[in-house]
């Protein structure tokens, strides 16, 4: 069976003089005598650290641990953050909407709380319409009392602070265990799943959020009402359906086993049990905090109804001829 070197251990000095061979997926060599321990011993891209007998470390730095009698641990971490220059370049796919505050709740049936604050829209016949309780409180920037693209602001950056990965690889006898987690941290998502399945603007299926809409003055919540035609426009693109797009995902865990037997017609038998995106740990509501729906700026960090990554489970046995 081969095994990825992903956690950093490709071949380790295990305690007692057993040498684990990742490549080959076994032990191996039992005599002390077949390495020279007197000085640094390089085995593939590792090295064994002569400060550390338990220790091996690779040209990147990533190291592996002997944790215990015939135990080998190893782990590797990587990480990025997008330089400042590279977000000034990144500048033009910044979110740029209209800033929802609250809901209008409203204190009495004559709408007084959002009467007091004036805001309105303007129709196409150039008229003005006042916002109502159950009405979102929009943000009026440019303080002239209308709520239109005049008062856009940036609600959101798709461009992550930093993003990465971890993956660890730890062997017991005949046991081995690979994992591989899957970071991104500080980006924005606009998810357009859910501005249609909670617009309230029709008949069109919704989720259960709306259940917990405005219904009546004095009602806090922060879900506006529910109007045919949203007229108000309440579901308009703004930082109501911005979310955090961080999480931390395991992106694939493998668990193997090396039957013993005696060799013969077969060299080696591995039983083996891999899987794919089992875990996500996120408070992105839509579902599938990490997507690519176009190469273009302008599309970035748009969840527009794509499909999530799917779940796997594969179950097998490697032999050796």
């Amino acid at each position: 069976m081969v095994h990825e070197p992903a956690a950093g251990l490709d071949r380790a000095r295990v305690h007692g003089a057993r040498y684990y061979d990742a490549v080959a997926g076994r032990f191996v060599s039992t005599d002390p005598k077949a390495f020279d321990e007197a000085n640094a011993l390089s085995f593939g891209r590792y090295t064994y650290a002569n400060d550390n007998p338990y220790k091996f470390v690779d040209p990147n730095g990533r190291s592996a641990v002997i944790v215990a009698e015939g135990v080998a641990v190893g782990l590797a971490i990587w990480w990025a953050v997008l330089p400042e220059q590279t977000r000034r370049q990144q500048a033009e796919s910044l979110v740029r909407g209209i800033q929802g505050l609250l809901i209008w709740s409203s204190s009495d049936s004559k709408d007084a709380e959002a009467a007091a604050a004036g805001l309105s829209i303007r129709k196409p016949d150039g008229s003005l319409v006042l916002f109502k309780g159950g009405d979102v409180h929009f943000a009026d920037l440019n303080n002239d009392k209308v709520i239109d693209e005049n008062d856009r602001t940036v609600i959101g950056d798709p461009n992550p602070d930093f993003f990465g990965s971890f993956s660890t690889k730890a062997t017991y006898k005949n046991f081995s265990l690979d994992v591989l987690f899957t970071f991104i941290q500080g980006n924005n998502v606009y998810n357009y799943t859910r501005n249609q399945l909670e617009a309230m603007t029709d008949f069109s299926n919704q989720t259960e959020a709306v259940v917990n809409r405005w219904r009546d003055n004095g009602h806090m919540t922060d879900i506006p009402k529910a109007t045919w035609g949203d007229p108000m426009g309440n579901s308009r693109f703004s930082n109501r359906w911005i979310e955090d797009g961080s999480y931390i995902r395991l992106r694939s865990a493998g668990l193997s086993y090396n039957i013993p037997f005696k060799p013969g017609f077969f060299k080696y038998a591995v039983a083996y049990a891999n899987g794919n995106n089992l875990l996500t740990f996120t408070k992105y509501k839509g579902f599938d905090p990490e997507f690519n729906p176009t190469e273009s700026i302008y599309g970035r960090g748009v969840d527009n109804t794509l499909e999530p990554i799917v779940k796997s489970v594969v179950l097998g046995i490697r032999v050796g001829l």
